[in-house]
C-alpha cells in the first residue's frame, strides 16, 4: 500500500490511479516510482511519502532518461554507419542490399528468422520512400539505415556474415562477436526500458543485469573521452539529486543501481573485472 500525502498532511488525496495519472501528464509507472521511493527513505517501514517528494523523483529520473538516451543514440548512430559502410563495401550501394537473403549468415541463423528481418525493412523501405518522396531507385543507404530503429539495426548486425560482424567490431577494438551481440542485444532491451518511462535507478534486464552493467556495456562501445564526460554528467546529476533530497538514502541508491558512490572505484575495480552476464 502506498500513501501519498499533498502539502496539508493530513490529506491524503493524491491518486496513483491510471486515469489520475493520466489527467496530470504522468505515465502509469509513477506507482512503480513511488514503491521505489518509500523503500529508499524508509527501508522496511511502511510510512507516506509527500507529493512534492514523488515528483522530485519522477524528474531525477526523466533528467537520467534523457541523459542514457542521448548516450545510446550515440552508439545507435555509430553502429547504423558501420552497417551501412560495410553493407555498401561488401555488396553494392543501394539499400536493396539489406533485402538479400543472402547477404546475411543463414548458415547459422534460421532462416525464418531473417526473412522477418527482411520484411521488417522492406516495410521500412517503402515508409522511407514514400516519406521523403523518393523513387524506388534511390540509392542513399546510409541515409536509410539512419531511419531504421534500434531493433531491426541490432537485429542486421545479428544476422551478418560473421566478415561484417568482425570488420564492425574493430571499430571498438572487441574480438568476440558472441560478446558483442549480447551486448547490442542487452543495450536493446535497455533501451525499450527507457521508452517505457521506468525507474532508472531500479532497472534490472532479463537475465538480473543491472545499471552498473549498463554503464559498463557502454564503456566499451562508446568513445573514451565522449563516455568520461557522460559519466561525469551522471554522478553529478545524481548528487545534485541527493543534495536537494537530503533526506533519501544515498547508499540505498547507489545500492540499488549496483554503481560505487565514485567514478574511481568504476574504472579501478568494474570496468577491468566486467563479465558480462547472459
Amino acid at each position: 500500500i502506498i500513501m501519498i500525502y499533498t502539502s496539508n498532511q493530513n490529506e491524503l488525496s493524491f491518486s496513483l490511479q491510471p486515469s489520475a495519472l493520466a489527467v496530470q501528464g504522468l505515465p502509469p509507472s509513477m506507482i512503480q516510482y513511488a514503491k521505489i521511493l518509500q523503500k529508499l527513505i524508509y527501508k522496511d517501514h511502511v510510512f507516506p511519502i509527500s507529493h512534492t517528494e514523488l515528483i522530485t523523483f519522477y524528474h531525477f529520473n526523466k533528467q537520467l532518461h534523457a541523459l542514457f538516451s542521448e548516450i545510446l543514440l550515440s552508439f545507435q548512430t555509430s553502429l547504423n554507419s558501420l552497417i551501412a559502410h560495410y553493407f555498401c563495401i561488401r555488396f553494392d550501394h543501394s539499400p536493396e542490399s539489406y533485402l538479400d537473403i543472402e547477404h546475411y549468415a543463414v548458415e547459422q541463423i534460421h532462416p525464418k528468422h531473417i526473412m522477418q528481418l527482411i520484411h521488417k525493412i522492406s516495410t521500412s523501405y517503402q515508409v522511407f520512400t514514400e516519406m521523403y518522396h523518393l523513387s524506388p531507385s534511390y540509392n542513399s543507404t546510409w541515409h536509410f539505415t539512419h531511419t531504421l530503429p534500434f531493433d531491426i539495426t541490432s537485429d542486421i548486425f545479428y544476422c551478418s556474415k560473421s566478415t561484417i560482424q568482425t570488420l564492425i567490431m574493430k571499430h571498438y577494438n572487441l574480438a568476440d562477436q558472441r560478446e558483442f551481440c549480447h551486448i547490442v542485444r542487452f543495450l536493446l532491451e535497455f533501451h525499450i526500458y527507457c521508452q517505457k518511462q521506468q525507474c532508472l535507478p531500479a532497472f534490472r534486464s532479463t537475465h538480473n543485469n543491472c545499471l552498473v552493467t549498463v554503464l559498463c556495456c557502454l564503456h566499451l562501445v562508446i568513445p573514451q573521452k565522449e563516455f568520461r564526460h557522460f559519466l561525469s554528467d551522471f554522478y553529478q546529476l545524481v548528487y545534485t539529486f541527493l543534495k536537494n533530497f537530503p533526506i533519501l538514502d544515498a547508499h540505498m541508491l547507489f545500492e540499488l543501481m549496483k554503481i560505487p558512490q565514485n567514478s574511481d572505484s568504476l574504472f579501478s575495480d568494474i570496468f577491468p573485472n566486467f563479465i558480462f552476464k547472459t
